[in-house]
Formats: structure tokens, sequence, C-alpha cells
């Protein structure tokens, strides 16, 4: 037999998936077609979520704009920079001590403890925001009863 394809139809993965390719034999040929299925209401939650989780992470850890002194800077917010700040702010005293925190991935810039612990507020407003804005939106997926109510969330 001459073998023929169809397109393949374009569908959003999230909502939609094919279902393999299906042949049908007619007038001397194979003629192979795709058919597009909807996914269940609980696959398309549970792919949501997913993909939720990884931009609420990839929020949280991409660093954050903000003016220190007068000067906008971007400072890393990923856990490692999170902990090593906060250890270092835990372990300065009340009076002079300074430290020098990476700002920009290339300039220094020296903190009292005041400053590294404003400096520590914003980070934490930051994070705190993102895990809100992740539960929101997380809430609004568990609580859709149908794939009409989960295609107009936005992730």
């Amino acid at each position: 037999y001459r073998v023929e394809y169809t397109e393949q139809p374009i569908l959003n993965d999230l909502f939609q998936y094919h279902d393999g390719l299906t042949w049908v034999v007619d007038s001397g040929k194979a003629v192979g077609t795709y058919f597009v299925l909807d996914r269940s209401l609980e696959k398309t939650k549970e792919m949501m979520q997913n993909i939720l989780s990884n931009k609420s992470f990839e929020k949280q850890i991409g660093g954050m704009d903000l003016t220190l002194d007068g000067v906008s800077v971007r400072v890393n917010t990923d856990l490692v920079s999170r902990v090593n700040l906060s250890q270092r702010w835990i372990h300065m005293s009340d009076t002079n001590d300074v430290i020098k925190h990476k700002v920009n991935n290339e300039l220094w810039k020296e903190m009292n403890k005041d400053q590294a612990g404003e400096l520590l507020r914003h980070i934490h407003e930051h994070v705190s925001s993102v895990l809100n804005w992740e539960y929101d939106v997380f809430s609004q997926i568990d609580f859709a009863t149908s794939v009409a109510e989960l295609k107009v969330i936005e992730i």
C-alpha cells in the first residue's frame, strides 16, 4: 500500500495529547491519522501544579532588584546566598561590625548590622511574596471543577 500521513494537529500539551497514529486502509493506500484527546481534569491539575511549583522555585531563587543607598542593585536570592547572609548577620555585633556582601554579581557592598538586616527583610518579603502567589494559584487549580476553569488560570 502507498502510505500517507495526515498533518499532526496542533494542540495545547497541557490540556490535550495525541492518541498515537491510527491507520486506515482505503483505496489502495494506508493513511495515518493523529487524533487529539483531552486530558483528564486530574492529570491537567497535576501538570499545572508541577509547572507552578517549578516557576515558583525559579522566582524564589532568581534574584531581585532593589535600591541600596540610592544605587539600584540585583541581589541574589538563592538559598545558599540567603543562608550565608543570615548567618553572617546573626554573628555580627550590634556595634561596629561590617560585612561585605556581593551585589550585581560583581559589586561589593559594605553593610553594618542594620543595613544587612534590612537587606534580609527585603529578601524575606520577596520569597514570601512568591510563596503567597504560589499558594493562591495552587488553590485556584485545586478547587477547579472543570478544564474550562483551569484554562483561565494564569501561571
